[in-house]
């Protein structure tokens, strides 16, 4: 794209506007393991389906038991922040019979020492479809008994893919050249139906390996010409570069897996101690998937069913660090987990940080996160550190109802 002709430069260049949790919430114990996935692009931060299109939006989740349960959705249209904030009416951004839909009967767990029941659903369906673009959350309730409640919120985009995004990354800075950051540039390239005149009707969201809690989010462009933008020398849009992703994976509870010690059955729950982390001081390349879960079993039965939940014990050996440092198991799967859960203490008697999660069984990308991330003394930063980066650009043209999602990519970028 040609800016020769430039004729606005954003005086809010670099600026960015923190925007609201996208992650899913959890919002009754019983609920694990939700998993909210596209059909295509499976790396993106959030699913992305088109306006129109094939494409499916695929939810999943497990409710901890085997008694019947009665579960609905409904969906909300979000602004570009992911703010319910919008004064739409749900026929508005909608087709539905009656506003929310039934989801059918679960599927029991099989043989597992953990009994629970697995739910899915995908949309669109005949019975609902968005009918505009923008950014949407599905609101999943416990109808089961005398008082509706909500079980958990997840996310997903509907675009138009009206406008193509050239992305471009670089470890040399406008900072100078670096050894710990990554900085992203982007263009735009508008199709003839959009006109944008100034930049205050376009934002762009920039999310690394998925982690939408540190996005960088509402990024005005830094010029705008006739049929396209361009977003570059903008500070929001330097990020820590981290390291590769650790990983371990347990497709069976008879043995242990890739990075397990031992598997045992204590009190009717299956237990797993992973080897012992330690902290990164060099990088090392390694091919990792970004902070992604990916249920799995040994042999040819359904994951979905067959996968036992596991308490999974994390221990991580960092002498350098004082007693009461804050750290947390992290990855996009992880995100779901409160804080609190996730967090590891430090055990006096083997000298490590640890941490205990009941998850499910398979193969999990994860990572330990501090408070700061650009100084994070655990898996500290590499500039050689493959990432993967989405990008969402909305449009929001004055006088208009709601932001549009006018173009999504999601692109890996690995320095040379």
């Amino acid at each position: 794209m040609c800016l020769k002709n430039i004729f606005w430069i954003s005086l809010w260049g670099g600026l960015a506007l923190t925007a609201g949790a996208q992650t899913t919430r959890i919002h009754q114990a019983t609920i694990k393991t939700v998993t909210t996935t596209g059909s295509v692009h499976t790396q993106d931060a959030v699913p992305v389906v088109r306006l129109g299109g094939d494409e499916r939006i695929s939810v999943a989740f497990d409710h901890l038991g085997h008694e019947a349960q009665r579960y609905i959705y409904t969906l909300r249209h979000l602004n570009a922040a992911w703010e319910d904030k919008e004064n739409l009416l749900p026929t508005d951004y909608m087709r539905s019979i009656d506003g929310e839909c039934l989801i059918d009967e679960g599927e029991l767990s099989m043989t597992t020492a953990t009994l629970y029941t697995h739910y899915s659903f995908q949309l669109p369906n005949a019975e609902m479809a968005p009918i505009i673009s923008g950014n949407y959350a599905i609101d999943v309730y416990d109808d089961s008994g005398d008082e509706r409640t909500l079980a958990f919120t997840t996310y997903f985009c509907v675009t138009e893919e009206k406008a193509t995004i050239v992305p471009k990354a670089t470890t040399d800075t406008d900072r100078g050249r670096n050894t710990t950051k990554q900085q992203i540039e982007a263009s735009a390239v508008f199709g003839s139906s959009l006109s944008p005149r100034t930049a205050n009707e376009l934002m762009l969201t920039v999310v690394k390996n998925g982690d939408m809690a540190h996005a960088a989010t509402l990024v005005s462009p830094y010029a705008l010409a006739p049929g396209g933008a361009q977003w570059q020398h903008q500070d929001a849009l330097i990020f820590d570069a981290g390291n590769e992703y650790r990983k371990y994976e347990l497709q069976s509870t008879r043995y242990p897996g890739m990075h397990v010690e031992s598997v045992r059955l204590n009190d009717d729950v299956y237990h797993a101690t992973l080897s012992t982390d330690e902290c990164r001081k060099n990088y090392l390349y390694d091919e990792d998937q970004n902070g992604v879960y990916q249920p799995a079993i040994s042999g040819n039965g359904n994951a979905d069913t067959d996968a036992d939940y596991v308490w999974f014990h994390f221990s991580l050996y960092a002498p350098d660090l004082s007693d009461d440092t804050r750290i947390w198991v992290d990855g996009r799967w992880a995100a779901q987990i409160a804080p609190d859960e996730r967090r590891l203490t430090y055990d006096a008697a083997t000298g490590c940080f640890t941490a205990h999660l009941l998850l499910k069984g398979g193969y999990y990308s994860y990572r330990y996160a501090t408070e700061s991330e650009a100084t994070n003394p655990i898996e500290n930063n590499f500039w050689q550190t493959e990432n993967t980066y989405t990008f969402f650009l909305y449009y929001r043209e004055r006088g208009a109802r709601y932001d549009r999602l006018i173009g999504s990519r999601t692109s890996s970028y690995r320095p040379r």
